[in-house]
């Protein structure tokens, strides 16, 4: 303390009319009053830093399972996206099999209409000509059974000249041997 500081507190305190004991004791008293409170200051300072290292500790372990977990993830991430590609590139692969298989089928599917159409057509034609032919059969068997009545016909008439030529060859030798007798006799 600086001695006109010291002054002026000595005369403060006699104009005041303490007594310097009492002045004294005042200050002590206070003085352990305020070093009590700065005790329980610094040991509540040191609760409060205590539980800021535990709480520095806990959240250093939090935040290394955090970075940890979030390397997982990326990790997690990075296999989902390589396996969403691999999916995305097969399913492409097959959507553009399937679109070519589906063209494929489409063309197949024209050359096999061509060839309805014409076997259609063929078939049509087929079916005039057995039309044609069945008439054509049916005009032969008419043909046939008038040529078998013809031919029985000319059987029978044959028959009846033969037969009349036989007749007639009898009667011829029948006059022969008459003849031959008559000019005996």
């Amino acid at each position: 303390m600086e001695p006109l500081t010291q002054f002026s507190s000595i005369l403060l305190v006699e104009i005041l009319g303490f007594d310097l004991n009492v002045w004294f004791l005042f200050l002590v008293v206070g003085t352990q009053k305020v070093k009590d409170a700065l005790e329980r200051e610094k040991s509540a300072h040191l609760i409060v830093i205590s539980e800021a290292k535990k709480w520095e500790e806990h959240l250093r372990k939090a935040l290394g399972v955090e970075k940890e977990c979030v390397l997982d993830l990326e990790k997690v991430v990075r296999k989902m996206r390589s396996e969403h590609a691999n999916i995305k590139f097969f399913a492409e692969s097959k959507l553009a099999e399937a679109n070519a298989l589906v063209a494929s089928i489409e063309e197949k599917s024209l050359e096999v209409e061509a060839k309805l159409r014409s076997v259609n057509a063929k078939l049509a034609e087929i079916s005039i000509k057995s039309s044609e032919i069945d008439k054509k059969s049916h005009d032969l068997e008419s043909q046939k059974a008038l040529l078998r009545r013809d031919c029985l016909s000319l059987i029978a008439e044959q028959e009846a000249h033969e037969s009349t030529l036989s007749k007639q060859g009898d009667d011829l030798r029948e006059w022969e041997r008459n003849c031959r007798r008559g000019k005996r006799g």
